[in-house]
């Protein structure tokens, strides 16, 4: 269950964006060469509010950095957000990770109030960041939302993209938590240009589809709505069969 991708990215929106940071975003220095993830994220990143700090800041000694695409508008992502909460509150000490969002909500007030219900931090929304959203997104072969994909923090190499399904499944078992961060240890970090991508966050299995529901009593009433409009639907195709059925049969017996 996934969203096709739309990077939030309009230029009334990050011109506004960018007013309220102007003040706050600390000076990056352009004639030193970053590190990898500053490269690939951009010098500054959004902590909450309009409070940005240096990537190298925030990523400070991380062993891994969770790209996490997805949208307020997105279902399938407000279902799994709450799961991904769960993982990030009890793993990301003991983990050593950070997890960045990268946005493609429609305007302003959707990216807010989003973001203000995420514990971790985000790509920019100003006109300066919209590009490199841009290129995060291509970079990683994102097609479709939510997408969860892991980067080794020190090197910038891609550990895997497939991550949200591991997180699902984990569910809030802390055990089952831990053992996919050790699968990520496990996992031999490659260059990007030697990755191979899903283009997204990969099918969610049966066990993670229902975990997700039972986080979600809104998605239960949607599923059910969903059933119960099909259902109706094939009614009415069994009696429109039938109808047409009919009528060839009296034609029939007229011949």
């Amino acid at each position: 269950v996934k969203c096709s991708l739309g990077l939030f990215n309009t230029k009334k929106q990050s011109r506004s964006m960018s007013t309220k940071k102007k003040s706050k975003a600390p000076v990056a220095a352009s004639t030193k060469k970053g590190t990898p993830m500053e490269e690939f994220l951009g010098p500054n990143l959004l902590v909450e509010g309009d409070t940005v700090k240096p990537t190298n800041q925030v990523l400070k000694g991380k062993d891994f950095v969770l790209i996490y695409f997805s949208a307020a508008w997105c279902p399938p992502c407000k279902g799994f957000t709450p799961v991904l909460t769960d993982f990030y509150n009890n793993q990301a000490k003991d983990g050593n990770f950070e997890i960045v969002y990268v946005s493609s909500d429609k305007d302003m007030d959707e990216f807010n109030g989003y973001f203000a219900k995420m514990p971790w931090v985000a790509q920019p929304v100003d006109a300066e960041s919209a590009q490199k959203k841009t290129e995060i997104a291509q970079a990683l072969k994102i097609q479709s939302i939510p997408c969860l994909i892991v980067l080794d923090a020190k090197t910038g190499k891609f550990v895997k993209d497939t991550a949200r399904i591991d997180v699902a499944e984990a569910g809030t078992d802390k055990e089952k938590q831990k053992e996919v961060l050790e699968k990520w240890k496990a996992i031999e970090a490659v260059p990007l240009e030697e990755a191979e991508f899903s283009g997204g966050g990969g099918p969610m299995t049966m066990s993670g589809f229902f975990y997700t529901l039972l986080k979600n009593p809104a998605f239960i009433m949607a599923v059910l709505y969903g059933v119960k409009y099909l259902m109706k639907m094939w009614v009415k195709y069994q009696q429109k069969k039938t109808l047409e059925s009919g009528e060839g049969d009296v034609g029939s017996g007229e011949l």
